[in-house]
């Protein structure tokens, strides 16, 4: 969920930077610009950004920084070499934050098994059914592979950003 969220958030930002060279009218093109200022806090923002998966005994883990200091650590955990059990810990840069996420998710309680927040950190369970849903295909090693896959993926897009910067 959070790879989806990670590239749609880069498709966005790429779809808006192509439009701000393709717009036509001088006007609207010193508009749409960003300033050398701008440029350069996108640019020290984007050396924040990390995203890493590897496997650990019966754990896949994947560990992503976002924009905004919002660090995520995901553990899919494994009986065999089937993935049973997920937890997502998303750590927020301040609590206001992670208690308006966590509000959002006990909206729709229904999907985990469990929901906690410690102080700006909200922790989220799954297994059965939605776990064999989302990862019942993959092994260890071939959901490692795709994760790795979807990291390389947004490591592309990213380096076309900043190629435009």
């Amino acid at each position: 969920m959070k790879t989806i969220i990670n590239i749609l958030l880069c498709l966005a930002i790429a779809a808006g930077m192509t439009s701000c060279g393709n717009s036509g009218k001088k006007s609207d093109e010193s508009d749409d610009k960003l300033s050398r200022s701008e440029k350069k806090e996108l640019t020290e923002m984007m050396k924040d950004l990390s995203d890493k998966v590897e496997i650990k005994g019966d754990k896949v883990i994947r560990t992503t920084k976002a924009f905004g200091g919002i660090v995520t650590k995901t553990t899919y955990h494994f009986t065999g070499d089937k993935c049973t059990r997920l937890v997502v810990e998303a750590k927020y840069p301040d609590k206001k934050m992670a208690e308006k996420i966590h509000t959002g998710y006990k909206e729709v309680s229904h999907l985990f098994d469990d929901i906690k927040m410690e102080g700006n950190t909200v922790i989220y369970e799954q297994s059965g059914e939605i776990v064999e849903l989302g990862y019942g295909e993959y092994t260890k090693k071939s959901l490692r592979n795709k994760l790795q896959k979807d990291i390389d993926d947004s490591k592309e897009i990213m380096d076309a950003l900043k190629d435009e910067l």
